[in-house]
């Protein structure tokens, strides 16, 4: 298959998935999705180990940032730039949800993950398909991610932002296996998709790990810390490909 073909069939998955979304039905939030496991109050801080389990997106965000800076991008730096900023607003968007678990708190969780996918669904497509589309396409998806956390709360109806949620996501196995890029290193690319895998399974056993662990750690907590090291794994990747850009 020509590279032309190849980036027909990327921007065809797209489309479809968007149009397919709004033949779904309305998909609601389940209310049990805030009774974590791990409601322990240290230190004054209610659900203390949800809350501070959010600081290491902090830190992989800014290494991201700083690895940018030292080791620049060529390509689709804005993208990636907004990648790693939404990252670092994860963690007083997730722990402010964290304290209070509810759907009010929880838009101000989702807002700041839409940046994240956005950034890193607009820095994939522009580094695979064409740079010139970076310009309109990083505003048009960060609205659209705004707009399916708005839409969300709204009308209770979480179609469009598990769309923002998937697609990126989905994108990173499609373009690993597809395309070639000087720079991206796949296995970066991979290990922060495998790394956001686990933590969002550990995610869906919150309680059973909690009893598991004889109440040391909840699912949730574990999700967190495994869901940081993702964006870490891709910060990385620009440090390993400025280093090779050097030493050739």
């Amino acid at each position: 298959m020509s590279e032309q073909a190849k980036k027909y069939v990327l921007l065809a998955i797209i489309v479809i998935t968007f149009i397919a979304t709004f033949f779904l039905d309305p998909i609601p939030q389940n209310q049990l999705y805030h009774k974590f496991a791990d409601f322990r109050k240290f230190m004054g801080i209610k659900n203390t180990w949800d809350v501070l389990s959010n600081i290491p997106f902090i830190f992989t965000g800014a290494f991201g940032l700083l690895y940018m800076k030292k080791y620049p991008v060529k390509v689709a730096k804005t993208s990636w730039l907004v990648f790693f900023i939404g990252v670092i607003l994860v963690a007083p968007g997730s722990a402010y949800y964290h304290d209070t678990p509810n759907n009010q708190t929880l838009v101000w969780d989702r807002l700041p993950m839409t940046i994240g996918f956005m950034g890193l669904f607009t820095a994939l497509i522009s580094t695979y398909i064409s740079e010139k589309i970076e310009k309109v396409m990083l505003p048009v998806s960060l609205l659209f991610g705004f707009a399916s956390v708005i839409y969300w709360a709204k009308f209770d109806d979480l179609r469009f932002y598990f769309w923002v949620q998937f697609i990126p996501l989905a994108c990173i196995p499609i373009v690993i296996s597809m395309f070639k890029s000087i720079e991206i290193k796949k296995m970066y690319l991979f290990l922060g998709l495998f790394f956001y895998i686990v933590a969002k399974v550990v995610e869906h056993k919150d309680v059973q790990i909690y009893m598991a662990t004889g109440g040391t750690v909840s699912g949730h907590t574990l999700k967190h810390l495994l869901a940081a090291v993702g964006p870490w794994a891709i910060a990385y990747m620009f440090k390993v490909r400025h280093l090779e850009r050097v030493s050739s």
